[in-house]
């Protein structure tokens, strides 16, 4: 679902507009994004008095 909607140029352009960046990623690369992210937040946010769980 998601890669036919990626390939729409009117939502491709939508996401740009945002300032957003659509990549393909395998789901292997897409989780270990979402790892890289989980855990980059976790250093970050503490510090500034933000709570994760």
């Amino acid at each position: 679902m998601f890669a036919k909607l990626g390939q729409d140029p009117k939502y491709r352009q939508y996401i740009q507009d945002g300032g957003g960046v659509l990549e393909a990623l395998a789901p292997r690369d897409f989780k270990a994004y979402v790892d890289s992210e989980i855990d980059r937040f976790a250093r970050i946010l503490p510090p500034l008095g933000i709570q994760i769980s």
